[in-house]
């Protein structure tokens, strides 16, 4: 199956899930929650297919959205798309799982955002966020690299250059 067929699918059972509301409505309800402005047409677009590249933010204020409205543990996670459709719905079935899995999966992606933030990252594309949270700690450590390498670069000061050897 296609990725932008699986996000399609969980955009989908996520809007069932909480009562099929109009685009609009849940356009306005993202907003008022403190989330991007977002049109019910691109809402639509996104459960239907037609658009498949969310951007990092609206992928963050749908998790937002369902999480808060549906009760469950809906996280950035949810739309990487080695997670299953039905994978908050299976860990709410376990408590102490829900609560685990909401909590650390939280926990978590305020820290990669806060991180990312830090390093002037204002906004990533989907085709990063639909990669889950695993592919912000490889864009992490790929910016920590780079920084440790300029760091030590800086630090070992211009190479020591001598005439060029004429024999």
């Amino acid at each position: 199956m296609a990725e932008k067929d699986l996000l399609a699918r969980k955009v989908a059972k996520l809007i069932e899930a909480a009562g099929d509301p109009s685009y609009e409505t849940l356009a306005q309800e993202i907003k008022d929650l403190g989330g991007p402005t977002v049109s019910g047409t691109y809402l639509w677009q996104l459960r239907t297919g037609k658009r498949d590249n969310p951007t990092f933010q609206h992928l963050t204020a749908l998790a937002h959205y369902f999480s808060t409205k549906l009760s469950l543990p809906i996280t950035l996670s949810y739309f990487d798309p080695q997670t299953p459709v039905n994978q908050p719905w299976i860990d709410a079935r376990t408590p102490q799982r829900s609560m685990s899995v909401g909590q650390q999966s939280a926990q978590e992606e305020r820290e990669l955002v806060e991180q990312l933030a830090r390093r002037g990252i204002q906004r990533i594309s989907a085709r990063y966020g639909e990669a889950g949270t695993g592919m912000f700690r490889d864009i992490l450590e790929i910016m920590d690299s780079i920084t440790t390498a300029e760091a030590a670069d800086q630090h070992s000061g211009p190479e020591q250059q001598g005439p060029p050897d004429h024999r």
